[in-house]
């Protein structure tokens, strides 16, 4: 068919037809555009009835079912779908898939639901099978005049893989998944047009079952009601999935992961989250996880995963963000028994190419104690690098043992776990700072490597056992890989406060050479100090004798223990150091009757020795105390010595058992040092000087005036405890030098005393004094020269007049006395020889006596004291054949010269109302020189007789003298005496005290021819005036003093007869009594 020539309507002109083609052209263009919109309206109109009827239900797809696998599958990629059935459904915006976070779809539209779908490759082999699928095709796909899929979403999926070797990838190749890895790759590219998974902008699965057993742990893994999201673009891919994971049977672990994977970036971030995630329980038996099977607890959080994009997909960084719940952590190598946690917290990161984990925060709960920390780990060829910081709250001491490695510092944590039983660490901080270098280091890992330090409260402590714990301890803690040190602000241990104590282990890193050190503060009462350290392995105050609750006291004691970190700990394993400040102590009846007290003491111990300083007083008297103890001495050595100094005056004597109160008057400087074993004293030695007191011997004449320098000193042993044997005794001053020894015991006393020598002025003697039997003593004494002037001066005074008269006196025991002097002296320098002494001393008076010697100017004396049973007063006798030296050494008569003389007399009771009554009789004896005889007879003008008595002397027959002795005052009544030249009578008084006198009598003159008629009977006696009175005769009066007395006669008595004399005789007294007598008759008034 041609078209038609348009007509001509004019010659050479071809107009009209030009315009009739044209015409035509435009009305086909108008059909065409007419039928297209017809067609378009019925398309629209048919797509209105499909769209109002997939509305209303799903529509079969029927005939269009082999087109649409026709056109989901994909010859680029050899992949074919197929599907038993299907339909058609309209999708709305709250249906379908949704990205994590999306509320509805961002448009409604068709969606292919397809059943039993299948996937197989160019093999024909089934690569994936779905019991349930729907899709929705692409936009992009169809306009280029492709049919694939936009979104697909999968239902039912199971999946079983087999991973052998290889990434995971490689697992989907084999068995099963044989063909998905190279989809699942493909899958995590972009949207990229021309391939049925190229346009698959949406993938989604839901209720899948994989399972997967892989070869590095030879586990079966399964994830369980799975679902993925995954979205593509053409700039990323998003991906979200979930499930529970589960292997070999164990409980599911919900678990999420999320990634988002873009083209451009160097890397990709996993985010893996779970919850209640066990790892023991996970890892079971396999040896492959067993680095994780040491967290037997739940476990929720998520780990963030950063890979490098590439071909491996290396691991660029990690992060994690976990808590876990209660359970207990597995670390044979640190702890033997597994370590109960409450609850944790760990947020970290990991640097692969560094190695460097990096703990943001970690905590970790346990027995209601909380540990944070914050640091880095990370690790070379020459092992790990750990720089950790953190803290730890409300640590339970007694658990510490249980959270402390025991193989770092095993002696400390053994100690720590049977020592620290209560407590808590209220605040903690510790630092771990270790180098890879550290780990080859010589000496070890460097203390520096690990510093902890806590406070810490209510701690119980045993330092020592068996000692007592310390208590309530509160202080601060310090540990390092080398030494763990606590320090004690307060606490208390057996009573007695603790302040400011430290317990030290050095060395806990070397095994079997750690040791301990604890310095402990205590103060408190004595007697609860002392039973502290009475506890083995000490027992100090019982080894001594010394019960601690007999002590007084407060005491502020510094203990120092060094001991190894063994388990049996001896007393010699122990290095100890006491020092201790005692204040107002007391020890009543440390001595029977003797109670110690001390405002201060400072004592010292140590393993080898012990010292003790301070000022004491026994009762009241004050010493300087040093001890000191050798406990390294032998066995029978003597350990202990006891240093005393002090003065000590009056009764003070009495204290440290010594007899001399009543005989020192004034201090003395006494300086003793006894050495022992503990309290048992075995010997000593001691020096008192006595310059500053004053006393005396005065029986032996001889006295010690205060200022005069003296000393004794002494050595003593006690050969049994009751006994005391004192040696080396020596005595010294400028008047006496004494040396000697004695012996005593507790049940006897003085048992025997030996003076070796003694020498005081002219005495020169030596003696030995033994308790007998009836337990008085027996003194036998013998003396080269001995000085009796003192002892006679005190027989003729009524108190002593000799040098230091005012000295006290000794009250001396019962004894029997035999002595022997070869030279003895008596007043005025009259010697006698050969003298000896048998005499018996009894209840402080002298008994039974007897005393004899020769005079060395001829003579011979003998001196008897009888003592009766019953009350009568004792009787005495004095016999000598030399009157004169007789008179003489009594200090009677100075002037008198041979002649016999006899005394008898008695004696009352001893005291100051003594009273001896005496009759004297001497014969035969001379008169010379006779200082108040010779002034009597000038004043009487008997010159005659004078010159005799001035030359050879006058001579007397006979003398008879009664007397009675008493307060120092002789009293004669009618003494007289008389010869051929001259008579003469005596009465009155010698005050032998005071040196003065008071006599009167008669002087009678060529007394044998003027006496002549006194013999005749009855008249002679009447002219005479009686026995010793001549016819013609004066009286005289004698007044004064001894030495020059005033001398008066009455020249009227010659003329007067013998029987009227006595009116002239004088009655003479001494005027002023006696002072004794006058002080008698004060206190009686």
């Amino acid at each position: 068919m041609t078209d038609p020539v348009p007509p001509v309507t004019d010659q050479g002109s071809t107009e009209p037809a030009v315009a009739t083609a044209s015409g035509r052209h435009w009305h086909v263009l108008h059909l065409v555009m007419k039928g297209a919109w017809i067609s378009l309206g019925l398309v629209l109109v048919l797509l209105i009835v499909l769209v109002v009827r997939i509305a209303i239900g799903p529509v079969s797809l029927g005939p269009l079912a082999p087109f649409l696998k026709a056109g989901l599958s994909d010859s680029r990629s050899d992949l074919q779908f197929e599907f038993d059935d299907g339909e058609v459904a309209w999708l709305g915006r709250k249906e379908g898939l949704k990205a994590p976070g999306q509320k509805d779809r961002l448009l409604p539209g068709f969606e292919f639901r397809l059943h039993n779908v299948r996937v197989r490759n160019a093999q024909q082999q089934v690569l994936l099978t779905v019991p349930d699928a729907a899709l929705t095709l692409s936009t992009t796909a169809l306009i280029a005049g492709d049919i694939a899929p936009g979104r697909i979403e999968l239902n039912g999926l199971h999946l079983a893989l087999d991973w052998t070797k290889g990434d995971l990838f490689a697992a989907l190749t084999e068995g099963e998944g044989e063909g998905v890895g190279p989809v699942l790759r493909e899958l995590l590219e972009p949207v990229k047009s021309g391939t049925t998974i190229g346009y698959l902008r949406v993938i989604g699965i839901r209720g899948a079952d994989v399972r997967l057993h892989e070869a590095m742990t030879g586990s079966d893994w399964a994830l369980r009601d799975a679902a993925l999201l995954l979205q593509r673009s053409t700039t990323r891919v998003s991906m979200h999935a979930s499930g529970a994971l589960l292997r070999d049977g164990s409980a599911a672990t919900p678990v999420e992961i999320s990634s988002i994977l873009e083209p451009e970036a160097t890397a990709t971030t996993m985010a893996i989250r779970f919850k209640d995630f066990n790892p023991s329980r996970f890892a079971g038996q396999s040896e492959a996880l067993a680095k994780i099977k040491v967290a037997d607890m739940a476990l929720t959080g998520v780990v963030n995963l950063t890979f490098k994009r590439g071909g491996d997909a290396e691991l660029q960084a990690l992060t994690l963000d976990l808590a876990g719940g209660a359970g207990v952590v597995t670390l044979p190598d640190l702890y033997p028994d597994p370590l109960r946690i409450d609850g944790s917290l760990l947020r970290g990161s990991y640097a692969p190419e560094a190695g460097v984990w990096t703990i943001a925060e970690a905590k970790l709960r346990f027995a209601g104690a909380e540990i944070a920390a914050s640091g880095t780990y990370g690790a070379d060829d020459r092992g790990p690098a750990l720089a950790i910081t953190g803290s730890i709250s409300n640590l339970p001491l007694a658990q510490l043992k249980d959270y402390w490695p025991s193989k770092y510092g095993k002696e400390a944590h053994d100690w720590v776990r049977e020592n620290l039983t209560a407590g808590r660490a209220s605040k903690a901080s510790f630092k771990v700072a270790i180098t890879p270098d550290m780990w080859d280091h010589a000496g070890g890992m460097p203390a520096e490597a690990l510093d902890l330090r806590f406070d810490f409260d209510g701690v119980t402590a045993h330092y020592l056992r068996p000692m007592p714990p310390i208590v309530d301890g509160v202080g601060t803690a310090r540990l390092s890989l080398h030494e763990f040190e606590l320090k004690a602000r307060t606490g208390s241990t057996a009573g007695v406060t603790l302040k400011d104590s430290t317990i030290r282990f050095d060395r806990i890193h070397l095994d079997g050479k750690a040791e301990a050190r604890a310095t402990l503060h205590m103060e408190g009462s004595v007697p609860k100090v002392l039973a502290l350290i009475d506890n083995k392995p000490l027992g100090y105050p019982s080894a001594y004798g010394l019960k601690p609750d007999s002590v007084q006291g407060q005491s502020q004691t510094d203990l120092t223990l060094s001991f190894p970190l063994i388990k049996n700990v001896s007393l010699d394993d122990v290095k100890f150091d006491v020092k201790s400040r005692l204040d107002g102590v007391a020890i009543p009846e440390l001595f029977t009757g003797v109670t110690l007290r001390s405002d201060h003491l400072e004592l010292a111990v140590t393993p080898t020795n012990l010292s003790g300083k301070g000022q004491i007083s026994l009762n009241t008297v004050p010493f300087a105390l040093d001890w000191a103890e050798n406990f390294l001495a032998g066995k029978g050595a003597l350990s202990s010595t006891f240093h005393l100094k002090g003065r000590v005056a009056g009764k003070d004597w009495d204290v440290i058992n010594l007899p001399f109160a009543e005989v020192v008057k004034g201090p003395a400087d006494v300086d003793f040092t006894l050495r022992g074993s503990g309290p048992t004293i075995k010997r000593g030695e001691g020096r008192m000087d006595f310059t500053a007191a004053s006393f005396g011997f005065h029986d032996i004449g001889w006295t010690k005036p205060a200022g005069i320098a003296s000393e004794a000193r002494f050595r003593f042993v006690k050969p049994a405890p009751d006994r005391l044997v004192v040696q080396d005794l020596t005595y010294s001053d400028p008047g006496m030098q004494a040396s000697g020894s004695l012996t005593t015991s507790d049940a006897r006393g003085l048992e025997k005393m030996v003076i070796d020598s003694l020498r005081a002025g002219r005495t020169m003697l030596a003696a030995t004094v033994t308790r007998n039997p009836a337990n008085d003593y027996d003194v036998a004494l013998t003396a080269a020269t001995l000085d009796g002037s003192f002892y006679i001066n005190r027989l003729l005074h009524s108190k002593a007049v000799a040098a230091g008269a005012a000295e006290p006196e000794m009250k001396l025991p019962n004894f029997t006395l035999d002595a022997y002097a070869a030279e003895l002296y008596a007043l005025e320098g009259v010697q006698t020889r050969n003298v000896e002494v048998k005499a018996r001393y009894h209840q402080e008076r002298w008994g039974t006596s007897k005393l004899s010697g020769d005079y060395a100017k001829g003579g011979r004396f003998q001196f008897a004291l009888a003592d009766p049973e019953d009350a009568r007063p004792r009787s005495f006798t004095l016999m000598s054949t030399n009157a004169g030296e007789t008179a003489h050494g009594l200090g009677l008569l100075n002037h008198a010269l041979g002649g016999v003389l006899t005394a008898t007399g008695t004696m009352t009771e001893p005291g100051p109302e003594q009273v001896v009554t005496a009759s004297i009789e001497a014969r035969d004896f001379r008169l010379t020189k006779a200082p108040v005889l010779t002034k009597i007879l000038t004043i009487g003008s008997l010159t005659g007789i004078r010159d005799i008595l001035s030359g050879d002397g006058v001579t007397f027959e006979r003398a008879i003298v009664p007397l009675t002795f008493k307060h120092g005052l002789i009293r004669v009544d009618n003494g007289r005496a008389w010869g051929a030249a001259i008579g003469v009578t005596l009465k009155g008084e010698f005050d032998i005290d005071s040196g003065q006198t008071a006599v009167g009598g008669t002087i009678v003159p060529s007394y044998t021819a003027n006496n002549v008629l006194g013999k005749l009977p009855f008249i002679g006696n009447l002219i005479m005036g009686g026995e010793g009175k001549g016819l013609f005769a004066f009286t005289y009066n004698v007044k004064g003093s001894f030495d020059n007395p005033d001398v008066s006669v009455n020249p009227l008595a010659v003329l007067t007869p013998g029987f009227l004399r006595w009116i002239f005789e004088p009655n003479p007294k001494l005027k002023k009594p006696k002072e004794s007598e006058a002080k008698a008759e004060t206190d009686v008034e």
